[in-house]
């Protein structure tokens, strides 16, 4: 019977004879489905019914049969599925009396009852072949006169076998554009100790050790790396309220610029520029200390620091000497805090070839641009570990960037975390990249409608992978 239905093909497109029994409106399609399995194979379904305009003489016999084609060209590649056969009256009672099986892969063999509707559901699994991407199944009825002499065919369109969607051919990235030069800083706070009412360093001086190893911990890194040029740097001298305003600006100044000394020699950065300033009284550093504590007196403390009747900053400290906490917790234990220089080093970073980067992205993922990041993902395969990571180490470094937000989002359409996509396209600014998946987002949440809208304007902006996208959304909807 295939070979029957292989040869039929190369008289596409089929009509009905004068004869008018087959006609489209006589067999109805009620449903049918074609799914790819996670196993290589096509689920094959389809649901249709013979409806009562239907009739044919009781010596005829109907076959109704599945193919899976290629096109509707003489050429086609095709696969026809199991037949269903349906037989008149008369020609139904010379079967059963002779016993004979002429359809013996039959799915169905039923007796045709004219004027009446009959529904019949099939379906199989087949292997899924190469050539069957976007291919259609039709319904081939063939109705057979006296000794199966053919006299009437028609080939009715059921639906296509669809490619998936989407697929990272529909999803958008962007390529960042890299920065004409990569900045970079650090930050740091010195609690130096120094003897009272001096500006002199001494780095044996009570805490002093660890202090000046911790800004060694932070500044050595970047001096001795090769890929690094320190250009210039701040540092900001505080003094705590305690002792007279014009003696703290003194303190303040004169301990801020012992601080630009001392990096200046130590780490030779005699041709930076620094730029020093200072506090003499760092009083919202001791208002968020208050804040951020619990001392019995908080209220009253804060009502002197925020009281505008009080004109000096020596006359707001009288103020608070007169409380009964002073001295062991204001004086003792939050006014040392308020003793430090804060301090910024910047810093520009050499470029890096794409190997190079590669390299760097394993130790330093920081050194690198988001344009760097980008080059070296294209080395990987899409959608493996390394170039997921990549994206999302991006997303990272640069959380408010819309190319790295657009980006992440990408990776998480593919991974089908839908919940996470959402969040990133939220930062992923408003560009064509953007809208495009948002509508495939929308797609996948089931927003058809809407997925189209974004996807058109995504096209129309001109991005290729919403043309693309435009195109599959069509076939389905």
């Amino acid at each position: 019977m295939k070979k029957t239905i292989i040869a039929l093909l190369t008289l596409l497109p089929l009509t009905a004879t004068a004869q008018d029994i087959l006609t489209a409106d006589k067999i109805r399609i009620d449903s049918h489905q074609l799914t790819r399995t996670d196993k290589g194979e096509l689920y094959v379904s389809i649901d249709y019914t013979l409806t009562d305009k239907l009739n044919f003489s009781s010596n005829r016999m109907l076959t109704l049969t599945p193919i899976i084609c290629k096109d509707t060209t003489a050429q086609s590649e095709n696969k026809a599925l199991a037949p269903s056969v349906y037989y008149g009256r008369k020609r139904m009672i010379i079967q059963e009396r002779q016993q004979t099986k002429t359809f013996l892969d039959a799915v169905k063999i039923d007796r045709r009852k004219n004027n009446t509707e009959q529904s019949n559901s099939q379906t199989a699994v087949i292997d899924m072949q190469p050539w069957m991407d976007e291919c259609r199944l039709m319904l081939h009825a063939e109705l057979c006169g006296c000794g199966n002499a053919k006299e009437e065919e028609l080939l009715i369109p059921v639906g296509r076998i669809l490619r998936p969607f989407p697929t990272y051919d529909h999803i958008a990235f962007l390529t960042p554009v890299a920065p004409p030069v990569k900045v970079d800083s650090l930050k740091g706070s010195a609690y130096l100790d120094y003897r009272v009412n001096r500006t002199e360093l001494d780095p044996t001086y009570r805490r002093n050790p660890q202090e000046l190893d911790s800004i060694r911990a932070t500044i050595a890194p970047v001096r001795s790396d090769n890929n690094v040029s320190i250009t210039y740097a701040t540092i900001k001298g505080y003094a705590s309220p305690e002792g007279s305003y014009q003696n703290n600006v003194r303190l303040a100044s004169g301990r801020a610029e012992t601080m630009r000394k001392y990096i200046v020699e130590e780490y030779a950065l005699e041709g930076v520029d620094f730029k020093v300033s200072y506090e003499p009284e760092d009083w919202e550093g001791l208002r968020r200390h208050i804040l951020e504590g619990s001392l019995p007196q908080k209220d009253q403390i804060l009502s002197i620091i925020d009281d505008k009747t009080i004109k000096s900053p020596d006359a707001r400290d009288n103020r608070l000497k007169q409380l009964a906490c002073y001295k062991k917790d204001i004086l003792e234990d939050i006014y040392p805090a308020l003793r430090h220089s804060d301090y910024t080093i910047y810093y520009t970073i050499r470029d890096f070839t794409t190997e190079e980067a590669k390299e760097i992205f394993k130790t330093r993922p920081a050194q690198l641009s988001q344009a760097e990041m980008y080059r070296v993902a294209q080395t990987y395969e899409p959608g493996s570990a390394d170039y997921n990571k990549l994206f999302m180490t991006a997303v990272t470094m640069f959380p408010d960037d819309e190319a790295a937000n657009l980006n992440a989002a990408a990776i998480a359409l593919q991974q089908k975390d839908l919940a996470q996509a959402e969040r990133y396209l939220q930062k992923a600014g408003d560009s064509a990249e953007a809208k495009c998946n948002l509508g495939i987002l929308r797609w996948m949440q089931g927003n058809k409608q809407q997925a189209y809208q974004l996807i058109k304007q995504a096209a129309e902006g001109g991005c290729k992978q919403a043309q693309q996208a435009q195109a599959e959304m069509e076939k389905r909807m």
